[in-house]
């Protein structure tokens, strides 16, 4: 019995050890995916490395960013021998102290710890003379910005494992990385400590490249010029953009002081804010051709009406609305006059007269109060408070306080009654595309939305060619034998703490386009709170825009309107006197003169707020009417209302009331 045992027990052992053996030569002599894998998981890992980022060039295709070789140094504790030596050596040659170093190699359960990243050509010759065989480099790639710089407010910058950071870098990361990983098998024990048995899996791609809309050579105008404007008037900052009017391609931006994207670690964040998209202010009477476009969009202006400016004061309540310049006394003033001058109180009566959720309306269509949409991070959407308005907040905001905008948002504004009344999205970058320069994606000019029709938008254009005209507060903007439209504003600025507007700070700007027959650009500038006798934008800003202009002009080879060299010459004596003529003038007379297709010499005053007495005697001026006449106290309304053309008008009623 006990021998029959031990024959099924050995007959059992004989064929387990088959069935084994079969296993084992299965295993050997055919692939199995499952085990490699297992084998992989188990016995290697990967390390991995910095993906190569794509460039970034500008409209011309000069590379603003590109990737350079880099060398990081890493080491194995386990066979280091002598570790205070090994960390001195490696200290002085990193240019760190010895117990940095020493604490990333006191690590002797460890094989891998990395020592430094991303070192040049330079410092891995330097290192690699330390003879040790517990360190090695890996190679990498780097970013490297060559202008410092240049554009550094709006390229950004990346980490040391090259992910965005600030700006472009950071909001098209996932573009500039669409590429594979560089990584390198590494041995592990049975702890899954690496034991740097390096070997390239595989090479990662190039990431996506990007093509700015931006211009270098107006780019570099702008940071000369905004730089040169800081120093000059001691302006805590100062802001500049240009756009293409017709598309809202942004072609050159900046913000000062900019700071040197290869010191961006160790620079403070507040001088890497791109202010021109990612703060806000308000904006002063740069935002006064809103509220007229506004008031001609709804009617309750015509080009030709006029108000009746009186003293130097208004009174909206418990509130009084005074004038910004101290020498300015008007009585009766047109709509381009108000622009013209800039008049507060001329600007209050247009926005009492048209109402708060009109204005309101105009206001979130050109785009205050919501992001433009650019593309770059951070983006803020300003301050456009809810409705009700009450009457002071109205008249307030009719000339840019108690609002809050970006210079983006402004500048885009401005593009839209430059090109006819239709809002676009502003964009930096105009295409995406390959390694090998095969394009992936066009970017093309967004439309929002019609904001304004073709004839106010016309209107306002016209309108707006005083505001830069020799008698104006713009008159400094103008750019010698072009025609320019545009805007001054000088706004207090805010003391945050008290709620309270600071009395000798200011944020002085100006916004316009040009030439006003074709315009091509548009041209916003902040000078914040210049100090000294020159602060008014007049003064500070508006030379600003005239420069940038003029460089933005000559870099499209627009010719002028009227060639200012040409002159005509008369024989008054013996001697051939020569005259100059200043055609530009002439010019801008021919072009303003259109507006007398839409001036109406008998027209209908705005009484408001007048004595029956003064009424009557200013109406007299203009013909002799009939009157009826109900109430007591001041005009409150009449019939027909102002603007009104009175040549068929033969009876005018006025109501009165006590205020």
């Amino acid at each position: 019995m006990l021998k029959n045992r031990l024959i099924l027990l050995c007959v059992g052992f004989f064929c387990l050890s088959i069935v084994l053996l079969l296993r084992l030569a299965h295993i050997q002599l055919f692939s199995n995916k499952k085990l490699q894998n297992l084998e992989s998981i188990n016995f290697k890992k990967v390390l991995h490395l910095t993906p190569k980022r794509g460039q970034i060039f500008d409209s011309n295709k000069k590379a603003l960013v590109v990737n350079t070789a880099s060398y990081s140094l890493y080491a194995n504790p386990k066979k280091i021998k002598n570790l205070h030596k090994l960390s001195q050596d490696l200290a002085k040659k990193l240019n760190t102290s010895a117990f940095r170093v020493y604490k990333k190699l006191n690590k002797p359960k460890k094989q891998f710890v990395w020592i430094a990243r991303k070192l040049s050509l330079k410092k891995k010759k330097d290192i690699s003379k330390i003879s040790s065989k517990a360190i090695a480099f890996v190679e990498e790639t780097k970013r490297f910005y060559p202008y410092e710089k240049h554009l550094s407010t709006v390229l950004g910058f990346v980490d040391i494992d090259s992910k965005g950071l600030e700006g472009l870098e950071l909001f098209y990361n996932q573009t500039l990385s669409k590429a594979k990983e560089e990584a390198y098998s590494v041995l592990k024990d049975a702890k899954g400590r690496g034991l740097l048995e390096k070997g390239t899996l595989f090479k990662s791609s190039r990431g996506l490249n990007l093509e700015l809309n931006i211009v270098s050579s107006l780019q570099n105008t702008l940071e000369k010029e905004i730089n040169k404007t800081q120093i000059l008037y001691n302006a805590d900052s100062v802001t500049a953009l240009i756009l293409d009017a017709q598309s809202s391609a942004i072609l050159a931006m900046a913000n000062t002081p900019g700071y040197n994207l290869l010191k961006a670690s160790k620079t403070p964040n507040k001088f890497k804010r791109n202010t021109a998209i990612i703060d806000i202010f308000e904006p002063g009477s740069t935002f006064k051709p809103f509220v007229v476009a506004s008031a001609l969009q709804h009617g309750s202006i015509k080009p030709n009406s006029k108000f009746w400016i009186g003293k130097k004061k208004f009174k909206v309540g418990p509130y009084v609305i005074r004038e910004a310049h101290k020498d300015h006394n008007f009585k009766w003033l047109s709509i381009k006059d108000i622009l013209k001058f800039s008049s507060n109180i001329g600007m209050s009566k247009i926005a009492l007269a048209l109402g708060d959720k009109k204005l309101r309306k105009t206001l979130k269509d050109f785009g205050f109060g919501i992001k433009t949409g650019v593309d770059f991070p951070g983006e803020v959407k300003g301050i456009l408070q809810k409705l009700p308005w009450k009457k002071h907040l109205l008249a307030n905001i009719s000339f840019g306080q108690g609002v809050a905008v970006s210079a983006l948002q402004m500048a885009n504004a401005y593009a839209a009654i430059a090109n006819g009344g239709v809002l676009k999205k502003p964009y930096l970058v105009k295409s995406i595309t390959n390694d090998n320069g095969v394009l992936i994606k066009k970017i093309k000019p967004q439309i929002i939305k019609r904001v304004l029709s073709s004839k106010d938008a016309h209107t306002l254009k016209l309108l707006l060619l005083g505001s830069a005209s020799n008698d104006s507060t713009g008159k400094a903007a103008r750019v010698s034998g072009y025609l320019v439209a545009g805007k001054t504003g000088t706004a207090q600025k805010i003391d945050i703490k008290r709620q309270t507007y600071l009395k000798a700070s200011y944020v002085s700007s100006f916004a316009g386009f040009f030439p006003v027959n074709k315009p091509k650009f548009v041209v916003y500038v902040i000078v914040d709170n210049p100090k000294g006798k020159k602060f008014y934008a007049s003064q500070v800003a508006a030379p600003l825009f005239s420069k940038l202009a003029a460089s933005a002009l000559s870099w499209a080879k627009v010719p002028p309107l009227i060639n200012k060299n040409k002159i005509m010459t008369a024989k008054r004596t013996k001697n051939k006197v020569i005259k100059k003529i200043s055609v530009y003038k002439i010019e801008q007379k021919r072009i303003l003169s259109s507006l007398k297709k839409i001036v109406i010499k008998k027209i209908m005053p705005n009484l408001k707020n007048f004595s029956l007495k003064q009424a009557i005697t200013k109406l007299q001026a203009i013909k002799n009417f009939k009157y009826e006449v109900t109430g007591y106290g001041q005009i409150y309304s009449m019939y027909p209302l102002p603007g009104a053309s009175l040549k068929k008008t033969k009876k005018i009623k006025l109501i009165l009331k006590h205020f």
